[in-house]
């Protein structure tokens, strides 16, 4: 039997402790020993040094270095410190990208060491909590973190706040009895567990479990057996294994053919290499890094802190947000949003704990009358031990105490009301605290010339003590509670004071002998506060294409009004419950998946198997918390974004991506600038691999058809040097295009498929074709010439080239020239190096010969080919709405 279901005597006898004396300090040591402290082994961040080594766990780089190792055979060393230049230079973006966000990561933490009263030895003692042992015997105040799971064997009107662990936004009223039955874990109402806060009341327990063994230490367990892989990282290995196969297949088919036509074997094997390590991608490591990081940038501005630098890609494929509600889509700050009063219907708008708002009647700010009847309502806030602050480190409201009566003390505050400007007209007659029983607040003030009583709290209670209710009071109270609002009752007792007792200690007597007089005044509806912006950033997720669902660890209704009001949940979407979706088979779910919008009562498990279900349908999962129960699931999907306000450590770590401000809104921020640095990949892959794929199949034709070699090794490094050491770091500066990044269709293919494929074969045409023609037709007049205006075709193609890869669907002709300055200034810099190697003694290291205006007007012609055909490409695209 688990400790719920047992009683206390069998739980203290199992312990072997004691609930007057506890432990003695003999036994804590004891047990400190065989159970280990009451904590979680911490990651301790990377250092400098293993975070550049990170940097070279990559494919492409693991290609780089096969060819720098050739190089070196060869002792060709210029290419050989080009690599390695390229190389280094990537781990020190990365490495700096990935510390800074270290930095910013430590200085999130907010979980102060905190302390626990325990008793030992007999005697109260205030202790570590790291220091706690399962057999402890704890006190439980209001306000405290609870530093272990505990079995309770006292508790005084004890309310915990569990949504840390479950998501349920309403506190729990906890007990001390034996549970008999089977449970899940919100619905242990005599365990508290660790992490949850104490909301009102006080109590004593036994710790049961401390560290790794509490249910958020299971958590912990399951979070480090989690591993997950970025899209991009698996693309890259693929596309590294194609790069591999392609290459190394084309260079001995090139070697074969050339041995076979005598080419000296020296001069064919440097120029073999060299088109080797021209044809990988040196670039390409760097430029993904550029793009990644000025993603992540980019969305650091918006309050969305990037934690690994793949997920910013992988945020813009996303298919799915599976978003926890409480602190995510609301606010887990009650707020009264509804007030019924003498049959008048009141509308309160605001956001969570802030002071800022109105009150509203039909639409309109209250007159003068209303506000003074509602200001004497409100007053009685003054029963409420409550308290509210503001906390300037966190930038939000915090409460000490019941999140209702903090919810009315805010409503006071929008009316103009503060405790001690209340106190100046109030006075204190008489108090009866909050009895869970009775199930109300009573107390009673002298204010101006009479007495005034105000009994809160529940409003069946309220209308059962009341006499003037009637049946549109009833009719209200179930329309607000149809609308999923906690609802709570005012009524009021009056007399004027010369009718009162003259002597305090009578007043009691008093109000029992007119108890009867109490008259019902009205409602207060309140709800946890959904964020203000949520409702729109959905919409906007569904116009991309991005399904949203809620899951929480709320009751089904409550969830499903929720999502509703936010446009999650819609007509012909379906809910489920936890225990519901665990009763269905793996095909079942997959099958259901797809039309539920609203996952109920789900536990920490249970959301992990859901990601899992979105997996196994193939889709890319993004997923929001900011609970210790929504760790695991962060760490499984395809993106974890926690809170970073809200959020608990657990839930951060855990995360590949923190909301810094925790608005929804910047998570589809985040879906833009994700599909930019998705669709600012492809481009980049196309410019590659029509260029480079472009040399080596001008190498191979020319073999073939027994022409001298077009181009020498140094003249292929200068060529890769001019185009892509510049002009692709011109590309990822090119504007965001809004109309693309709502393209469904784009974003949910992978990086490489068949039509960027074919685009590249597309693009090699006209420049295999355009150059070798060039090469061929200018033979005649010397084989220096002819190399000259191939490299130099070559090289506009590439040029030009560069232009159409701006876009793979929009005309050339139809982008704003200006747009991308950046690749403006490139193509400037390019072109003057190329004018400097053709005309300056430079030329000689690179065997290259001045050309007259012809030669470039020829070779301009010729690379124009490239523009047209592209052109064409687009006309098609638009006309026949496909994806060539």
């Amino acid at each position: 039997m688990k400790a719920y279901q047992e009683s206390i005597e069998t739980v203290i006898k199992e312990f072997k402790t004691n609930i007057d004396s506890g432990l003695s300090t003999d036994e804590v040591k004891r047990r400190l020993q065989e159970y280990g402290p009451n904590s979680f082994p911490e990651a301790k961040p990377d250092s400098l040094f293993i975070l550049i080594i990170n940097q070279f766990k990559s494919p492409l780089i693991y290609v780089l270095f096969v060819a720098a190792l050739i190089t070196i055979i060869l002792q060709e060393w210029f290419d050989t410190i080009i690599i390695f230049a390229v190389v280094i230079f990537n781990a020190i973006i990365g490495s700096i990208q990935e510390g800074k966000t270290q930095k910013i990561i430590t200085s999130l933490a907010k979980l102060l060491k905190t302390e626990s009263i325990v008793i030992r030895n007999g005697q109260e003692e205030v202790i570590p909590d790291q220091e706690l042992v399962p057999g402890d015997i704890i006190l439980l105040q209001e306000g405290m973190r609870v530093p272990a799971d505990v079995r309770l064997f006292q508790a005084h009107a004890l309310n915990v706040d569990e949504a840390v662990l479950t998501g349920e936004s309403k506190p729990v009223h906890k007990t001390y009895h034996q549970l008999s039955k089977e449970l899940r874990i919100y619905e242990q109402h005599n365990i508290a567990f660790q992490g949850t806060y104490i909301m009102s009341g006080n109590g004593k327990a036994i710790v049961i479990a401390t560290g790794n063994n509490t249910e958020i230490g299971k958590l912990h367990k399951i979070i480090q057996s989690i591993s997950t892989e970025f899209p991009l990282k698996k693309e890259m290995e693929r596309l590294a294994r194609w790069i591999i196969i392609t290459i190394l297949t084309l260079t001995i088919i090139l070697f074969a053919v050339g041995s076979f036509l005598h080419i000296n074997f020296y001069t064919l094997l440097v120029t073999l290499t060299a088109l080797f390590v021209s044809a990988i991608p040196e670039g390409l490591p760097v430029i993904g890094t550029l793009v990644l990081v000025r993603g992540a940038y980019a969305m650091a501005k918006k309050q969305f802190l990037i934690k690994k630098l793949q997920a910013v890609e992988a945020l813009g494929r996303t298919n799915i947000i599976l978003t926890d509600k409480t602190g995510t889509i609301t606010r887990n700050e009650m707020m009264v949003t509804t007030a019924y009063i003498h049959n008048k219907w009141y509308t309160i708008t605001g956001e969570g704990y802030k002071p800022d708002g109105e009150i509203l009647f039909e639409e309109k700010p209250i007159d003068e009358h209303d506000k003074k009847l509602l200001q004497k309502i409100a007053s009685s806030t003054l029963m409420s031990t409550t308290q509210l602050y503001y906390d300037p480190e966190q930038k939000q409201y915090l409460v000490k105490g019941n999140q209702t009566e903090a919810a009315m003390i805010v409503f006071a505050q929008k009316l103009g009301l503060n405790r001690d400007k209340m106190l100046k007209n109030f006075s204190l007659l008489y108090e009866q605290p909050f009895d869970k029983t009775k199930r109300y607040n009573f107390g009673c003030f002298s204010h101006k010339d009479a007495m005034i009583c105000y009994m809160t709290g529940s409003p069946e209670t309220i209308m059962r003590h009341a006499k003037n209710d009637n049946k549109p009071d009833h009719d209200a109270l179930a329309k607000m509670l149809a609308q999923g609002l906690r609802v709570i009752g005012i009524a009021t007792l009056e007399y004027e004071l010369k009718e009162m007792p003259q002597h305090k200690k009578d007043i009691p007597q008093f109000v029992q002998d007119h108890f009867d007089y109490i008259k019902f005044v009205g409602l207060f509806g309140m709800q946890d506060a959904i964020r203000p912006d949520v409702k729109n950033s959905v919409q906007q997720a569904h116009t991309l294409g991005v399904k949203v669902a809620l899951v929480t660890g709320d009751h089904k209704k409550t969830a499903e009004l929720v999502a509703q009001e936010v446009d999650i949940f819609q007509k012909g979407d379906l809910s489920t419950t936890g225990e519901d979706f665990l009763a269905l088979s793996q095909k079942e779910r997959q099958k259901a998946a797809p039309h539920i919008t609203v996952y109920a009562r789900f536990v920490p498990k249970e959301k992990y198997d859901l990601v899992l279900t979105y997996h196994e349908l193939g889709q890319i999962v993004a997923m929001t918390g900011d609970g210790v129960n929504d760790a695991p699931s962060l760490a499984a999907a395809d993106i974890g974004i926690a809170m970073g306000i809200m959020g608990t450590e657990v839930a951060k770590e855990a995360a590949d991506a923190i909301l810094l401000n925790d608005s929804f809104s910047s998570i589809v921020d985040g879906i833009y600038e994700g599909r930019n640095v998705f669709y600012s990949l492809r481009r980049i892959i196309l410019y590659f691999f029509a260029t480079n794929l472009s040399e080596i199949l001008v190498i191979m034709i020319s073999l073939f058809a027994q022409l001298p070699l077009p181009l020498l090794a140094v003249q292929i490094l200068w060529m890769n040097i001019v185009t892509d050491g510049f002009l692709d770091i011109g590309l990822i500066f090119e504007p965001q295009d809004k109309k693309l990044i709502r393209n469904q269709k784009i974003f949910h293919q992978k990086l490489i498929d068949k039509s960027l494929i074919l685009k590249i074969i597309i693009m090699m045409i006209p420049m295999v074709t355009g150059s070798i023609w060039i090469f061929h037709h200018s033979l005649p007049q010397g084989i220096e010439y002819a190399r000259t205006m191939a490299l130099t075709t070559l090289i506009i193609f590439q040029w030009l080239n560069a232009w159409n890869c701006r876009s793979e669907w929009t005309s050339t002709f139809r982008l704003r020239f200006n747009a991308n300055k950046p690749l403006l200034l490139m193509i400037a810099i390019v072109i003057t190096l190329q004018i400097l190697v053709t005309y300056t003694p430079l030329r000689y290291a690179f065997r290259i010969t001045p050309l007259s205006w012809y030669d470039w007007t020829l070779c301009i012609a010729a690379s124009s080919s490239i523009l047209l055909i592209d052109e064409l490409r687009k006309f098609l695209i638009k006309i026949t709405n496909s994806q060539l």
